[in-house]
């Protein structure tokens, strides 16, 4: 140990980023809090074994090992496998859903997503249940890298069960509001997404319509594709879309 307490790897890794950033002449910010998440990384899980993943490495819908101790009371404890739903845009931290061999809980805050393929023998012959209650973001140093005969792999849990989960959570998270109010909170995001799909597509036509030969049966193509998108969608255009043109495409699509 230091004499700050850290590990003496870790110490040395933070006062090797400090320097490095005075020596670039940079005040504090991302820029050493991404050589202090590089760092301590270099040392992670120093005291119980287990190989980092480097936050760059971490990929959505795949399964890694999540540490998540220190918790606090009822949080889910221990180091288990996860699924990364989501990267966020700090580059540092990941939104997970813890996985559980125990089927305690199964339907009430834990589906059996079953089998996952690409774990090693040990845990692949065994089903495995999402715990959807317990959602969280984590920093990239909580993650340890799943092995196969000593050797890092790749496991990506199949697309339809990933996709599955997000429901599963968006379902819990609304758990206290009411039928009427869930209702209204899906549907408007649900339209905002087919307004999102409608936006990129009435896009692709302006920039097709700027071509030197205007390609009609795209063009025919995208607006059918739209139609069927905005079909009782409720949505609305900033200035700007309107100004460039997309309130005129949607009107000859939905014509």
């Amino acid at each position: 140990m230091s004499r700050s307490g850290l590990p003496c790897p870790l110490a040395r890794g933070l006062r090797y980023a400090a320097g490095a950033d005075r020596a670039h002449g940079k005040s504090c910010g991302m820029d050493l809090q991404k050589q202090f998440v590089e760092a301590s990384q270099i040392v992670y899980n120093w005291p119980c074994g287990g190989e980092a993943v480097k936050s760059s490495d971490i990929k959505v819908s795949h399964v890694y090992y999540v540490d998540y101790e220190p918790v606090r009371g009822c949080e889910f404890n221990g180091k288990h496998l996860s699924v990364v739903l989501k990267g966020n845009n700090d580059k540092c931290t990941f939104v997970v859903m813890p996985l559980t061999s125990s089927a305690n809980g199964d339907g009430v805050n834990k589906i059996n997503i079953g089998k996952i393929a690409g774990l090693p023998p040990t845990l692949s012959s065994k089903d495995s249940y999402a715990v959807y209650d317990q959602v969280r973001t984590v920093n990239a140093s909580r993650f340890i890298a799943v092995k196969d005969a000593g050797s890092k792999i790749d496991v990506a849990l199949d697309k339809d069960v990933w996709l599955s989960l997000f429901e599963h959570a968006m379902q819990d998270i609304l758990f206290n509001v009411g039928k009427d109010d869930k209702i209204a909170v899906l549907k408007n995001s649900y339209d905002r997404e087919r307004f999102n799909k409608a936006k990129d597509l009435a896009y692709q036509i302006i920039k097709l319509r700027k071509t030197v030969a205007e390609i009609d049966g795209q063009i025919d193509v995208l607006k059918t594709e739209i139609r069927e998108t905005l079909k009782d969608a409720a949505y609305s255009l900033d200035a700007k879309q309107t100004t460039d043109g997309l309130q005129l495409v949607f009107d000859e699509a939905l014509s």
